[in-house]
Parts: structure tokens; sequence; C-alpha cells
């Protein structure tokens, strides 16, 4: 028996219940109370309590009958006028259309069903109230004659079978989507579909705006009494109203204001101050412009033990089950979105005053419900908390939710709601028994589903369990993501229930099919490589096998694979007798040259680590490295290190064409024996890279791990021996690898592109050319620049593969190249993973605005966990950790750091070969698709958030440059000088536009492009436009020389108007606004205006302009110069004569009115 059932059996039997110092008593009549309602009692004591507790705390009066006679114009509610105020801006809509259709079988007499319905309609005003405008623009309400009503009848029994089907469905169909005119329809509709003497279809649909869900109840139990006592010839058995909704709306108006308004709206105004704007679920896409409402369920039951525990929990700890729901579902939200502020609303019917009771009509009011999960709460200790916030709330819940809205005033827009975007119900209202004497009904399933929220939760107490129903946008989910969502709710709080006192973030909610896929399906990488081969074995190997193929070519000059051998192998000697030996540091400072890979190969013989010091870099970055390191060798030229701050106790080895050769002409020749050198665990190389306090930290990578990149590079891309590689990067970046030392692996060549050519693409294409290049790794700043020539030269040149890493790569370019025919693979993987862990060759097939980088590389694995290090569902945002083969040993002099981002692996389990102790904690954000492929974010330090939205800057820059003439974009986050964050975007424009940087047209036209795809906050607020990217000697675009742009906060707001619209309507404004300074690019929201005045406003306009703007075109757009523009379009589009009035004495005349 559910709270509304037990409250009426209750109230039938005589007996009243009451608080006694906060303990539930009761009086009754002898006998009234039995064991079985006093044991219904006791079980819903937790709920009665809270209930008796808010009506002696509701500061409330009671409901008295108004004054009135026929046609008199009455006040609306607050909810009323929210929902007119929302048809306005739909322009008319089925959103809170409410209908119902029903099966009935049986001898169902027609003239008894029309009279009961005109019964209802008389009794209840909410049903035949119309809405008009007042002169103030207010919504107001006036009554009807019932005596208008009509039940509509429509005969389909001549049909047969199927067509009776095809046409009901029509029926129910068209009915659910015809919408309501406010202005004067009633807001009941009544068809009445005949199929046969015993079978019809009853059509029932009410606005929202005359309903809410208890009066649900009240319409099917009345219209049974009314249907069952008029067909067997009984007079009404309904009892009179007390009062009907119009009065209460004349008492809400009356009742709360003034002190007891301020003091309900002091307490929302502190518990929701910066209130997230909308919830971090993942969605399948990014959200519409303009909200839809096209949905679809899903249910579920979870049994009936897991109920009964759930509901003795509660009860243990002093708590209803709503309390228990809420904080279940609010984990559920916490873990999918991986956040800790969780924000859903939640339905009160708002019927303390009895005299509402039996009243139609739209009196739920939905509260804002905040969870906060910080500091890693237990579920007991949850429970309390959203106990806590639960009570307050419903000591607060009289404030009107429109109320609430107008006081927080949150950020406008027409793709969400505001405040809550999510919804949980627990539905214990009287629904009504369908139950007619003679006559069998059940309800007709809705094809449709209108969903008036991103996810509604509706949960419900039956016989098998708990059922919850979830309906959801569907153009916001997927069916996978919410099943998944119903299959975790279960799943999690059973979790949640066995283990009360462990942190909430701990529970497990993922299924063991789940934690299989992630831990091992998709991390099932492992493949055999030599592990007991050092990198320069395998090239030794290489050339036992092709000792008279050319390894290396710069210029004029190169080495044959045994020449390059040769020589490697004499330096190699020479190294050791200047000390160098096991994990011996060796620096080097030369630029791209012959030297430099015979330098390379030496000091990997000899058994040493290299450390890469590009003489392109800034002297401070190579000062810190030298004393980071602290190098005792140093492979370099006089001129190169000349200014560097390199310690006299460095032994300086010079090396230089001159001379290279003839220094180590007598050392042998020979390889060294493996024994004499280095194992395969000890280290290779040690390459700095930034840190996040800017300060560069040193990756020291081993043998093996660099043994296994190199290798699962020529089985992933199918290298042959006469591929040939272009050497152009900067060696310091690990990336370089793959151009100088993969080659030597298999019987490719390496051409060096020789030092400060990197930025004449002219003489690079050439190369790519005559060099018969056929694999470049190219960074997406270098494409960008170079696409058109890349793409004349696909069938003129044996390039084919382009390896593009390090930032992000635009979808549209990259399908530009593979339709051109190139093989496009996205390499991700930071320095500390050894070249790349995550791989993605992109196809013909792909999608718009995405940034997928692939799955594992062999021997890699992938994790992604939350902030507590727990997996998550696929589809979530969570931060990237990878294990495997490819980890990097730590960080060079640096434990405390390596400690901090090479953390213990959860689900380490030593007799695997798929899964490693230590994982690298990369920062990065991402999250897996259905298929087992990652998508890229962003960073977790720099997830960007503005105005509490999360942005994502790559959907901006995606847009931008799909603007014709812009042939780039980069957009940034700088904060202005009190602190807050604004957006920036730089644009480069498209060869033969170069012109359109001077036209000051361009920037308008893009702002207003934009509007029409992304949300307002996702707009930039300024742009600065490029000639060229300045590019980092990584072939990077370098941020730190980007343009700054004037970031002072203080900036002329006021700027006037300079077109005759733009005057005019500002005019207009100052008029609605009543103030007297306006400029164009004043947000009417920021400057005092509101839903009813933007009403006003467009009033005025049209009659201004003889146009029929719709109310939602002013939320589009906000400003007086884009409402100018979409005005001076749509008049030269209908060439619309407007004729030169002065309205200011209007306006004057206005101000009286107003």
């Amino acid at each position: 028996m559910n709270l509304v059932a037990l409250l009426k059996e209750v109230k039938n039997k005589g007996i009243t219940l009451y608080l006694n110092d906060g303990k539930l008593a009761f009086k009754a009549p002898a006998g009234a109370m039995d064991k079985a309602l006093k044991s219904q009692i006791v079980a819903l004591k937790v709920e009665l309590v809270e209930l008796l507790e808010k009506r002696e705390n509701a500061e409330t009066t009671q409901i008295e009958p108004i004054d009135r006679q026929p046609g008199d114009v009455l006040v609306t509610s607050f909810a009323q006028q929210r929902l007119w105020l929302l048809d306005k801006i739909d322009g008319g809509s089925t959103h809170y259309n409410i209908p119902e259709a029903l099966k009935i079988t049986g001898a169902l007499k027609l003239d008894v069903v029309a009279k009961a319905f005109s019964s209802l309609v008389s009794r209840h005003e909410s049903l035949r109230t119309y809405f008009v405008e007042d002169d103030d623009g207010q919504p107001v309400q006036k009554i009807q004659d019932p005596g208008m009503f009509d039940v509509v009848v429509i005969d389909f029994s001549s049909m047969s079978d199927e067509e009776q089907q095809a046409k009901v469905m029509k029926c129910v169909e068209l009915d659910a989507a015809k919408p309501f005119d406010l202005s004067c329809d009633f807001m009941l509709r009544v068809q009445i579909l005949k199929l046969s003497d015993v079978e019809h279809i009853l059509l029932v649909t009410m606005h929202h705006i005359a309903s809410d869900g208890w009066s649900r109840g009240i319409l099917i139990n009345e219209f049974i009494a009314l249907y069952t006592a008029y067909s067997q010839g009984k007079e009404n058995p309904l009892e009179p109203l007390p009062i009907q909704y119009a009065d209460y709306a004349y008492w809400q108006h009356n009742w709360l204001q003034g002190e007891v308004l301020d003091k309900q709206l002091v307490y929302w105004e502190e518990q929701l101050v910066d209130l997230p704007i909308v919830h971090g679920l993942p969605l399948k896409s990014k959200r519409p412009l303009v909200q839809s409402f096209t949905g679809e369920t899903y249910d579920l039951i979870i049994n009936k033990q897991t109920n009964k525990n759930l509901n003795q929990f509660c009860q243990d700890n002093g708590a209803t089950l709503f309390m228990g729901l809420h904080a279940v579902f609010s984990v559920l939200l916490a873990r999918y979105s991986n956040e800790i502020d969780i924000v859903m609303g939640s339905p009160s019917a708002n019927r303390e005053q009895p005299e509402v009771a039996s009243l139609i009509g739209f009196f739920m009011n939905n509260l804002v419900l905040r969870c906060d999960l910080s500091n890693n709460p237990s579920f007991i200790e949850l429970i309390a908390r959203s106990k806590r916030m639960l009570l307050d709330a419903y000591a607060h819940q009289q404030v009107p939710f429109e109320q609430i809205v107008e006081k927080l005033q949150p950020e406008r827009s027409l793709s969400h709601s505001p405040l809550f975007q999510i919804m949980l119900v627990l539905q214990n209202n009287d629904e009504g028994t369908l139950e007619i004497p003679d006559i069998k009904l059940s309800q007709v399933q809705k094809s449709d589903i209108i969903a008036k929220y991103d996810v509604i939760l509706n949960i419900s107490e039956k016989e098998e369990g708990l059922l919850l129903s979830w309906e959801y946008n569907t153009d916001l989910f997927t069916t996978d993501t919410i099943t998944g969502m119903g299959r975790h709710f279960e799943q999690l709080l059973e979790a949640l229930l066995c283990t009360p006192e462990q942190d909430v973030f701990k529970a497990k909610m993922l299924g063991e099919a789940e934690y299989h896929q992630q831990l091992v399906t998709w991390n099932n990488t492992a493949l055999s490589y030599p592990k007991d081969k050092c990198i320069h074995e395998l090239f030794e190997a290489q050339v036992e096998k092709t000792p008279n193929a050319i390894a290396v070519v710069i210029e004029d000059k190169q080495l044959s694979y045994r020449e390059l051998n040769q020589l490697s192998n004499q330096w190699a000697h020479y190294l050791i007798e200047q000390g160098v030996n096991n994990e011996t540091l060796v620096g080097i400072c030369i630029e791209r040259s012959l030297e430099l890979m015979v330098s390379v190969l030496a000091i990997l013989k000899a058994g040493g680590a290299y450390v890469p010091l590009d003489p392109a870099y800034p002297k401070v970055r190579l000062d810190y490295m030298l004393q980071d390191t602290g190098l005792k060798h140093l492979l370099s030229r006089l001129d190169l290190i000349t200014g560097l701050d390199v310690s006299d106790n460095v032994n300086v080895i010079e090396i230089n064409p001159q001379m290279y050769q003839k220094k180590t002409q007598d050392y042998p020749a020979t390889n060294l024996k493996q024994s004499d050198t280095k194992k395969t665990s000890d280290l290779a190389y040690v390459t700095y890279t930034s840190g996040p306090t800017g300060q560069a930290k040193g990756v020291m990578i081993e043998h093996k791990s660099l043994v296994n990149n190199l290798l699962s590079q020529v089985d992933y891309y199918s290298y042959e021996e006469n591929a040939s590689f272009i050497f152009y990067s900067s060696y310091c970046v690990d990336g370089a690898l793959e151009e100088y030392l993969l080659p030597l692996i298999f019987g490719g060549k390496t051409v060096v592109f020789s030092q400060n050519k990197i930025f004449d693409l002219e003489l690079f294409i050439n190369t790519l050319v005559t060099q018969e290049i056929t694999k470049a790794n190219i960074t997406p700043a270098l494409l960008l620049a170079m696409k058109d020539q890349l793409c004349n030269i696909y069938h003129r040149s044996l390039l084919k593969t382009l390896v593009v890493g390090g930032e992000k790569l635009p979808t549209s370019l990259a399908k530009k190249l593979v339709d051109t025919g190139y093989e496009v693979v996205n390499s991700y993987g930071p320095t500390e993973c050894t070249i790349d862990a995550v791989r993605y060759r992109y196809s013909e097939t792909i999608k718009a605005n995405t940034s997928i980088i692939g799955k594992a590389v062999v021997n890699h694995q992938l994790y992604i966990m939350d902030n507590n290090m727990g997996l998550i569902p696929i589809g979530s945002y969570g931060e990237l950790y990878i294990g495997g083969d490819g980890l990097a040993r730590g960080y060079l002099n640096n434990p405390e750091l390596t400690q901090d981002r090479f953390v213990n692996n959860p689900y380490y389990e030593a007799d695997s070969v798929n899964n490693s102790k230590y994982l690298y904690k990369t920062g990065d954000l991402v999250r897996y698709l259905a298929d087992g492929n990652l998508e890229y974010v962003g960073r977790t330090d720099e997830q960007v958030k503005l105005r509490g939205f999360r942005i994502e800057l790559g959907e901006i820059e995606h847009q931008l440059s799909e603007h014709e003439g812009v042939d780039s974009a980069l957009v940034l986050t700088i904060e202005n000088d009190i602190g807050n964050k604004q957006l920036i975007a730089y644009l480069k424009p498209e060869l033969g536009h170069e012109t359109d940087i001077d036209d000051v047209g361009l920037v308008p036209n893009i702002q207003q492009s934009l509007k029409q795809v992304i949300p307002d906050y996702m707009i930039p607020e300024r742009f600065i436009l490029m000639h060229e990217w300045p590019l980092t000697h990584d072939g990077k675009i370098d941020r730190s020389s980007l343009p700054k742009p004037d970031m002072s906060s203080h900036k002329a707001h006021y700027i006037e108007p300079s077109t005759a619209t733009e005057r005019a309507l500002i005019e207009i404004w100052q008029q609605i606004l009543k103030i007297e300074t306006i400029g164009i690019n004043d947000n009417f929201f920021d400057v005092g205006g509101n839903s009813i005045r933007a009403i006003k406003l467009m009033t005025k306009i049209d009659e201004r302009y003889e146009l029929r703007l719709p109310i939602r075109t002013l939320f589009e757009l906000q400003t007086v110069t884009e409402l100018a523009v979409h005005i001076d379009f749509l008049i030269s589009q209908q060439k619309i004569n407007i004729p030169d009035v002065d309205i200011s004495a209007d306006i004057q005349q206005e101000e009286v009115i107003w």
C-alpha cells in the first residue's frame, strides 16, 4: 500500500494521525485501528512523519473561494504562467499534452460517456479555462461555459480489422500531436473511436496547464464514478468542490509575497549558488541548439528482495524510500559524469491544503535537488546528506519553480531546461482504478513519447519489486546508454546495500561482462617480440641482410647499412674508451646529419643512453637539461655549445663532418658483443618533455620498450625494405625515432632533411617527391599548411602513408587526404609510453567533428577510470591510464613525480600477460566508444568550463574551419584581468582569401554562421586573424607566439546604433526595459529582460515592422545588432515597405500605461 492509499483508508475510518513531540500518534474510533492497518502505518512511519512535519512547517493559510462573476478575468498561478510562456516561445506545441488512450470492451453507453465528461468539465473549471493577455502582456485566465464541451465520436465499425488498427493508431498519434490553442480551447479533449458495438477506443487528452499526475487519478476515478452512477440511472454522486483552481491561483498570489516569499527565496538562492548549468552525462552527439522532445522509454524491474532491503535500510537510517532512491541515483549520475555536484529535479504534489486535494489542476511544483558527493561519502553518510537536503527543500517547497528561475536568472537557452535537465519521480499518486461494472478497460500503447527533460527516471513500487521507467531524449542518448544506466542502477543499488559503510565511488557498478570487456577483451594485445634484443642489435641484424642498401641520405651524401654500422662500431669502441658503459648518459647536441645517426647508434652500442639536445632549442632549456642530467659526456661541436652552461667536468667530444671518421678510424669496425654492453632493461635514451608546471622532465626509456614499439610499427604498417622515411622533426621529440631509427631495423632508408629547412615547404614537398618518400610523420599544423600540395603530388610520388600526432587532426582534413588515397593514421601516446600507445587508421566513412584516436598498440593496455580509479561505463568520460611494455622507467632524478604519475594498477594480475603492475596516468580525458575505439576530449587539467558549460574547443575549431574562406582555426581560453575566462579564436584564411583579413565584415559573418550551429556560450568573444601560424621546432602551432588580445575587462559596452533598424529597436527596448542607455551589443536578458518582457518586445517589433516573428527569435538573437540584421534580412527578402513612423509619441504614451 502506498502513502496516498493509506491516507485514504485512514480518513475513511475516521482516524486522525498527528505528531506528539515529534512522534507519530493517532486518534481512532473503537475498532477502527486493526492490526493490518497498524502494520501498514508502521511500514510507512518515516513518510508519515515527514508529511506531518511538512504540514506543520508550512506557514500557509486556508484557501477561500473568491467573489467573482461569470466572464471575470482571473489571475493565473505561477505554474500556469510558465507553461503559457513556453507555449508562446514555442509558438504552440504539443510538448505539454497529456494524452491517454483506453481500449474499452463491453457494451459502452456513448451518451453516458458524454454526460460523465460534461459533468467533469462543469465540475472542474480548470478544464474549461482559457488564457489571454492583459494590457501589461501578462497572462490571465477566463472560464468558459461548460455547455460548449463536446465528445467526438468516430465510427470505424464498418472497416476490416486491419483498416481499423491503422485508423486507430493514426487517430491516437494525431490526437496526441494536436496542439491546444490556449487562447480559446477547452483544456480537455475527448474522442471515442467505435470499432464495434462492444469495442471502443477512448482518447482523452489534457493540457498540462490544467492538469498534473495527481489530477490524472482524480479524472479517472471521478469519470468511473459518474459513468457508473449515470448508467444505473442515478444522480451525480460526487460531493461539491469547496474551491476551484482559480481560487487557489488567487490565494497563491496573495499569500506568497513580501516576507513570506523573501524568506523562502533566500533558502533557494543559498542552496543553488554556483549551480551547474547543465549536467555532465555523456551525450551521443552535441546538444541541439533548440531543445527537442523526441523521446523513448525503457522499463526494468528490480527484484522484490532488493526493494525490501532498500526499504529496510532507509527505515533503519530514519529516511524515506525516496531519500534512498535519490542517493542511489545521485551516485549513478556522479559515476557516469565523473562529477560530484549532482543536480536533478523532482515533482512535489504541492497539495498540502486539504481544499485542493480533489481538484484537477496544475499544482505540481518542481523542486531542485542538489546532492553533494564531495569527500567520498559512504552510503550511510550520503543518505544522511540526502535527508537533510530534502527536508530543507520540502520546508521551502511553496516557492513556485518559476519564481526561483526568475530570481536566479540562469543562462537563457533554448537548448535545455533551466536549473535541471534530469528528473527523479517516485510514483505514489493514486493513478485511478480502471474498473467499470461489465466493462473491461486497458491502456493502448503509445507510439510517440514526449521527453520533457533529458532523462526522467520514474520509479514505482509494484508487487514484483521496483519498476524503473526511464524516459529519455533520443536526440541526446542512445538506447544502449539508457539500458546500461538501468542495469548499472540495479547493480549499484545492490552493492551500496551490501557495503553501506564503504566509499560510494568504490561500490561495484559494472557487471562481470563489462569488466571482462574492458580489462581482458579490449586489452588482449599480447604479441611476441624479441625481448632479449636491444634496438641496435635489430639494426645489426638488418645489416647482415642488406649490407649494401642505402641506410641514410642527406643531400649529396649517403651511407650504406654496412658503412653506417662500421662507423658507429668504431665510435662505440672510442666511447667505451672514454668511459661510457651501461646506462652512462651521453648528450648529443648537433643538427640532423649523418654524424647524428652515427652518434645515436654508437652510444647505444657502447651501452650508454643518449640524451638528445637539439641546438635549435632555447638556451635556457638546454642549460636546464645539461644541469638536470648531470652529463659527463657530450657529443657536439664547439660552435654549437658556445654560450651554454657546460660544466668543466663534462667530457666534450667534438664531432664534425671533417674529422668524425678520421678520429675513430683506428678502432675496430666490428660489432660489440652483447655481453660487453648492456641488457634490454637498460636505458636507451632520456628525452625531455614539458611538465605540468612548465619545467621539463627527463623521461627514461628502456631498450625493450623501444624495440616493442618500433617492431609493432613494422607489423602495423606492413613496411617493406624499399620504404623511405623523411627525417625532419627535432630529434628531441620521441616521434622522430620513427623517422631515423625505425627504417634501420627493417631495411628502409632515412632521408635527412637539412636543419633550418623545416619551414621551407616548397623544398619539403620537392624532397618528398624526388627522394621517393613513402611515409612521413607530419603534425596537423604542417598538414594544414601543405594539404593542397600533398593532394597534388599524390599521383606523381611514392608517398602513401601519413602518420599524424601531437595535436588534434581536423576530421575534414583527414577525410580530404583519405579521399585522395593516402593512408592516414592518428598516432597517440605520451612520451612516457614510448612514441605511441594508441593508433587509429582513418577510413572514408570518418564521422565529422570526432576525435577518435583508436585502440591500443600491441603489448599495451588501456584503462579509462574515474577520479577514484574505478572503471566507468562505455561512453562515459574518464582519465586514460596506460600500461604495458611501452611504459617508461620514470622521470630522471624526480622520484616524487614518478610516484605521482606512474601508479599501481588496481586491476593487476601477476599471471596475466595482458596487464602490468604500473600504469601511467596520462591526464587525458577520453571515453570508450561501443566498438572499443577511444575518443579524445582534452586534458583533465585543462577542462574548459565557461559560465557553467563544459566546452569542447575542438568543436568550435571545426565549425570555424567549415566557414567559407577559413583555412584553419585555433580556439584558446584566456583569462582577463579579473580572472574570468574568455574564448579567443585565431583564424587563418584560405589561399585566395587573404584579402578577407582586412574585411571588417568577415568576423560578423562568422559570428552569425556560428549561431546557426553552436550555442551562444561556445561563440568566441574575440577573433584574431592570422596571415600564417607560428610553428615550433616540432612543427606544432607555437601558442606562446600567438598575438595576445587585449584582455582588459573594462571595455566600451556602449556602441551607438548605426542603422535605422538598430535605432528603432533601441527605442523599443528603452520603452520596454525602462532604461535610457542601450548599446547595440547589449544582451536583452542581461539588461533586465525576462520572458514576459520578451513577449512585449516582440509584439512591439511585430507592430513596427508588420512581421510575425516567433518569441523564440529573441532567445536566439539576444542583442540589438543581431536582431537588426535578422529583420533587415527578412525585409530584403519580402520587400516589405516600412513606413517612416516616429514612435517617440507612442513611447511617451506607453510610459503612462505601463
